[in-house]
């Protein structure tokens, strides 16, 4: 393992070496989007330049393009550890809901309920409860203790029953930076058989996401916040996924991956997409602990293992430099 070496990091993102009026820009945007690496970059262009065309032709750009959209289902797999079958890629997260939110209401009959959080951004929180009220479904919330920041769990035995329907939560507030027991939450979902959705939006750029851990049904996140394109990414659980009718033309294949896309895909995002994962992966290469030789899922949690250590060590110099402003 070799120490962490912050010039090495930053040679790798190209919006770092640019200056407004000879002075070096400082990027304060970290929550609207993170900067992207080279290699973000690159995987972009060779999607539009040289493999430019749709899938499922036999000509070379289309056959290009079926590898860029199998790489991308390896890639993110890996990330979730989840299945290749499992991966869905839309325009962003919350038009990933929007989209899956129309199909799981068509099962929702009056009376039933769905159960949301009062700690949830409202991407995860709009699509149910517009769905909720096309079906006259009964909305419960589960809220957070203003003074631990934390999920009230003790509620759930009397929010969960048997007419729930959804689970929805989040994995860390966008607000509070919690991090949620959302597996606890998910096996309260699950005991009634209710669908679990999971927002990982927040925490996917800073620790290991593993579905199977979780147990959920549904969890989204967004490359953009981990050094990638604008995008969504959804794991579907497998059960689910077959159980689902989807809503798309009816030339589209019914086989994954495309059994859930509205039409043809951003290539370039999920080549994008792609190429964010594969430099996570690089950090577990050069900063990781024991991942030379790994597995891309192991050298993915390296890679965010060595960050999330960095992360530790710049948080302590922004408080402490916070301390010396006291008084002021």
């Amino acid at each position: 393992m070799t120490d962490w070496n912050d010039d090495e990091v930053r040679a790798r993102f190209p919006s770092l070496t640019i200056r407004d009026e000879a002075r070096e820009r400082v990027y304060l945007d970290a929550p609207a989007g993170s900067q992207v690496p080279q290699r973000v970059i690159d995987r972009m262009v060779e999607a539009l330049v040289v493999s430019c065309a749709n899938e499922g032709g036999h000509f070379r750009t289309s056959q290009g393009t079926m590898r860029i959209v199998e790489d991308g289902l390896g890639a993110a797999a890996a990330f979730l550890n989840a299945g290749r079958d499992e991966i869905v890629f839309g325009l962003n997260t919350t038009s990933l809901l929007f989209h899956f939110s129309r199909m799981l209401a068509r099962e929702w009959q009056p009376g039933d309920e769905i159960l949301l959080t009062r700690m949830d951004h409202d991407g995860n929180v709009a699509p149910w409860l517009v769905a909720a009220e096309e079906r006259g479904v009964t909305v419960r919330w589960l809220d957070f203790d203003p003074e631990t920041f934390e999920y009230r769990y003790d509620a759930l035995d009397t929010l969960v029953g048997p007419r729930t329907r959804l689970v929805a939560c989040n994995h860390a507030s966008n607000l509070l930076g919690t991090i949620n027991d959302v597996a606890r939450i998910v096996a309260a979902g699950r005991a009634v058989g209710a669908v679990t959705m999971v927002d990982a939006v927040q925490s996917a750029p800073h620790f290991p996401i593993d579905v199977e851990r979780i147990g959920c049904d549904l969890l989204a996140c967004s490359p953009y916040k981990f050094f990638g394109p604008h995008a969504g990414l959804l794991y579907l659980k497998g059960e689910l996924r077959d159980r689902l009718k989807p809503l798309k033309v009816r030339p589209s294949s019914s086989d994954m991956p495309t059994r859930f896309s509205l039409g043809m895909p951003s290539f370039e995002a999920i080549a994008g997409t792609t190429g964010a994962i594969e430099h996570l992966a690089w950090l577990g290469d050069r900063f990781g602990r024991g991942a030379g030789g790994a597995t891309l899922r192991a050298r993915i949690v390296a890679g965010l293992d060595a960050a999330a250590r960095q992360e530790a060590v710049l948080m302590r110099r922004l408080f402490d430099g916070f301390d010396q402003l006291r008084g002021f």
